[in-house]
């Protein structure tokens, strides 16, 4: 049985146009830089996740 959308499909928001994106590959290919967030939608994440996994290591290290 086939069941079809009531809404077309659409990406996940946030949506940056091409050229910003375009941008920052441009300016990481020249400089190199270990991680480029282009836009802020995607900063906090990482940041929680390197901030959780740290302090999970400095207690799996202390309680072994």
């Amino acid at each position: 049985m086939t069941r079809w959308l009531i809404h077309k499909a659409q990406p996940v928001p946030p949506i940056f146009q091409l050229e910003v994106v375009a941008r920052g590959i441009y300016w990481a290919a020249h400089h190199t830089p270990r991680e480029l967030f282009v836009g802020g939608s995607k900063w906090w994440p990482s940041e929680a996740t390197s901030l959780c996994l740290g302090l999970a290591d400095r207690y799996l290290g202390r309680t072994g």
